[in-house]
């Protein structure tokens, strides 16, 4: 149960913090299809991509749309996450005291 719990909790929280990036990279993708100077519409700096770019790109959002903007379809990738980790973790638990006890009796000199 620690585990599952543990997962959850860590697998939420990275998501969360993750969410402003993953906003402002559909927001460059999205306006580098739409046209090819879309990006520096966005806030690529001077069409070249990369972190600064990112940066530049979640300021102008925070600034023309608010904070909460960047924080848009939260919810769901968070709970995806609760579900993910408290499995995933779990199961690794499960497994690896599984397999502890089948190698203890397999090979008991280990």
């Amino acid at each position: 149960v620690e585990s599952a719990i543990g997962g959850a909790l860590s697998t939420s929280a990275a998501q969360a913090l993750a969410t402003p990036l993953d906003v402002a990279r559909v927001r460059i993708i999205t306006a580098e299809r739409r046209s090819p100077a879309g990006a520096a519409a966005v806030g690529d700096a001077g069409g070249e991509g990369g972190a600064a770019g990112v940066v530049e790109t979640v300021r102008k959002i925070a600034a023309e749309e608010g904070v909460a903007a960047l924080y848009s379809g939260v919810s769901p990738k968070v709970l995806r996450a609760v579900l993910a980790g408290a499995i995933q973790f779990s199961t690794y638990e499960i497994t690896k005291d599984w397999a502890e006890g089948f190698l203890a009796k397999k090979f008991p000199r280990l």
